[in-house]
């Protein structure tokens, strides 16, 4: 991913594109396999989490996306799951589920 595609992917999931967001989403494509393949549905997952006050995210401990969950409303959270699940399978994303906080990360494309 060339650094205007990089600046693109991190503005649309609401980050600055300075040089320690960039060096982060290049350290998470490297980890992330089949990157170029996900990286528009993404986005889109991202789109559709908005309005449960969920998103997508660079994680903080490990060079991959994270899903955070923090629904406004405890019946939410299905929905939410949901919403997820049908996108892991349509795009076919492999997901790693947190133990603690019941968050994703998505760990790459299947192949």
């Amino acid at each position: 991913m060339v650094q205007f595609e990089t600046e693109g992917f991190l503005t649309q999931l609401g980050y600055p594109t300075n040089e320690a967001n960039q060096q982060k989403l290049q350290n998470i494509i490297n980890n992330t396999q089949g990157f170029s393949q996900l990286e528009k549905h993404v986005i889109q997952l991202n789109d559709m989490l908005k309005g449960y006050n969920s998103y997508v995210t660079l994680s903080n401990s490990k060079d991959l996306l994270k899903i955070k969950k923090e629904p406004i409303q405890d019946n939410s959270k299905a929905e939410i799951d949901e919403i997820i699940e049908k996108w892991a399978n349509k795009y076919k994303v492999n997901l790693m589920q947190t133990e603690q906080t019941n968050n994703y990360y998505i760990t790459g494309r299947q192949l």
